[in-house]
């Protein structure tokens, strides 16, 4: 069975999600990163996790700021969490298709 495969329980990171940064995701073609922006990748900290942080990628224009003065707590729609291993290391890729905060 290919680890990948899998997809990781959401409940399992936790109620609260803290965002805390947002990343733009380069476009790449035929190999080659180009100027373009495909989508961004949400940076969460998991308070249920002591605040290890994941990234979460959606595709498409931002869809959230991260606060000036503090993190906003958010809730996805449509959360995928995916393991797979580099160099014998566990890896986490998060994906959704959208974000909102929660107040």
């Amino acid at each position: 069975m290919n680890l990948s495969n899998l997809l990781i329980d959401t409940k399992s990171i936790g109620e609260q999600k803290l965002l805390i940064d947002v990343l733009p995701i380069a476009e790449y073609k035929d190999g080659e990163r180009t100027s373009m922006v495909s989508g961004y990748k949400y940076v969460i900290a998991l308070p249920a996790h002591k605040l290890e942080k994941i990234s979460v990628k959606i595709d498409g224009p931002q869809k959230m700021q991260p606060s000036q003065d503090g993190y906003k707590n958010v809730e996805f729609t449509d959360l995928e969490i995916r393991a797979y291993v580099i160099d014998g290391k566990p890896v986490l890729s998060c994906k959704a298709k959208d974000i909102k905060e929660v107040k």
